[in-house]
């Protein structure tokens, strides 16, 4: 046995304390201790006896020789322990009973081509997928020294560092989920109304599928599930599918996909894989095209949060706060087509309030070369990393510009941060094109953001291929009427109504040469 010298928490080469603070758990310490990173993961493992399993594993999967040379790896390792649970819940003797394949499949679901310490771990999952391609959950309720993965299986020693990556030990094998989102269901008898719910309505395809149109040789797809147990319809006095179907059925054909508690079902999912770590203030559209869900971060996670009123005697009473929370020791469930999380109470439909929408020319300053200060792309290709915008000419000298200390006399401030999208418009075939979120339907004001300079172009705006307002001197346009250079403007371009929820284009036309600072556009619910 290898003194506990080589398999101490490591990171670094030298001594340093890391504390880590999690907001759903009490403050823990780590102290990462140097070790010397002289040996890739494959040595390490085969100068550990307690290893002798998984280093005997890896050789018949063949993955010994990748897990020796150069790269970047994070292995969740079993230790012998693992493999015998393993082999005992499989009625196995021994591990040349499994087939190199399988064995193989197994093992990459323990490895991942990034490094993650644990100062990455979160309550979800890491941000990537394993080398099988599949999602491993991650629980840090108890500190990260006690995480546990996939509901179950947990770490011992962490942070064991290897010229190549990073080894966590853990006390049993991770198996892949081999039952979609419907099949796992109809095992949780605590589900039972809901599940026949999506039995009824014929929801259960979507929840079965794996692959777009059910073809292997497609996409996979993943769900996302919002789901109340029994217990928490049964705060509403719903016992039964029965009265579920009574509630919401508004045609008796369930099936139908107008029929409301068809639209209920399907706004329970969102067609893509989200972990409680991926949860953002956002909204995104739901299996029910239009229908949105909207999610909040403060002070917890929180979908559809807003303001009800109680109406007594056609007059509106005090608004009442109305949120729906997660269950956490119930969520981050995986499976082979997504995650489910369970719901603290009937999660119905929403249509949401007019959203306020801020539109920035750069979002993050970090995807930029050199950010506020070197040139920036000169072809379309380049463009790429920018979906929401794109520029003409795309050889135009475009970057980003440092805007933290503008005129604060009258305050001036950039809305979308320190820094600015800079742009030489020199003739009037240049333009800027935006692509905004999908923007609730209702009335807006949308207010146009700049800074201004006496080399600034005069620009048109249009919206949706409209133009928005009159032309705007930049050099010359005033805020508040007071002559300030170097000072971030603002101005009501126009007021729109939206009567869906969609993207739109917003088009920055050159009408004088100039060059420009652009920072935000905005759409103000009125």
């Amino acid at each position: 046995m290898k003194t506990k010298w080589n398999i101490i928490l490591v990171q670094l080469s030298f001594w340093i304390g890391l504390t880590l603070w999690l907001g759903s758990c009490k403050n823990e310490a780590i102290l990462l201790k140097p070790v010397k990173a002289d040996r890739a993961i494959t040595q390490i493992l085969k100068e550990d006896d307690k290893y002798t399993s998984l280093v005997q594993a890896l050789d018949r999967a063949g993955l010994s020789g990748l897990l020796n040379i150069y790269g970047s790896y994070t292995l969740f390792a079993p230790n012998n322990d693992a493999f015998k649970k393993y082999l005992q819940r499989k009625n196995l003797n021994s591990i040349t009973d499994i087939s190199a394949d399988a064995l193989k499949k197994t093992l990459l679901y323990h490895l991942y081509s990034n490094q993650y310490n644990t100062s990455s771990f979160i309550a979800g999952s890491l941000p990537a997928l394993t080398a099988l391609g599949e999602y491993i959950s991650m629980d840090i309720s108890k500190g990260v020294s006690n995480t546990v993965l996939n509901g179950s299986v947990k770490v011992k020693e962490l942070n064991v560092s290897a010229t190549n990556g990073v080894i966590h030990e853990i006390d049993d094998i991770l198996e892949p989920p081999a039952q979609t989102t419907m099949d796992w269901l109809k095992a949780q008898p605590k589900y039972s109304i809901i599940t026949e719910a999506f039995q009824k309505t014929g929801v259960d395809a979507v929840l079965n599928q794996v692959y777009e149109d059910n073809d292997p040789t497609k996409a996979r797809v993943r769900y996302t599930a919002f789901l109340e147990t029994d217990s928490v319809l049964a705060l509403s006095g719903i016992n039964s599918f029965a009265k579920l179907a009574a509630k919401y059925s508004k045609t008796g054909n369930y099936t139908n996909l107008e029929d409301s508690l068809n639209i209920f079902m399907r706004y329970h999912l969102l067609k893509k894989n989200l972990f409680i770590s991926d949860f953002r203030d956002d909204y995104l559209e739901s299996v029910h095209a239009t229908d949105f869900i909207t999610f909040s971060t403060s002070n917890g996670i929180y979908l559809n949060p807003h303001y009800d009123y109680k109406i007594v005697g056609g007059v509106k009473t005090d608004s009442i706060f109305v949120k729906t929370g997660l269950l956490l020791s119930k969520s981050n469930t995986i499976t082979k087509n997504g995650v489910v999380h369970s719901v603290n109470k009937l999660f119905s439909v929403y249509s949401p309030t007019p959203q306020y929408v801020m539109v920035s020319f750069i979002k993050d300053c970090t995807l930029w070369p050199n950010c506020n200060a070197a040139t920036g792309f000169k072809t379309l290709a380049q463009q790429a990393p920018f979906p929401w915008i794109i520029w003409f000419p795309y050889d135009a000298d475009t970057r980003t510009a440092a805007k933290s200390n503008l005129t604060t006399t009258p305050p001036g401030i950039l809305l979308s941060g320190p820094s600015c999208f800079r742009m030489q418009m020199l003739s009037t075939t240049a333009y800027i094109e935006l692509t905004t979120p999908k923007i609730f339907k209702g009335t807006y004001d949308v207010l146009y953001n700049w800074e201004r300079e006496a080399s600034e172009p005069t620009v048109q705006v249009y919206i949706d291929g409209v133009k928005a307002g009159d032309p705007i001197n930049q050099a010359v346009t005033l805020q508040n009427g007071i002559n300030y250079p170097n000072y971030a403007q603002h101005m009501l371009l126009t007021t729109l109504k939206f009567d869906d929820i969609s993207e739109h284009k917003i088009k920055i036309v050159c009408v004088t040469a100039g060059i420009g600072f652009f920072d935000a556009i905005e759409f103000r619910p009125r």
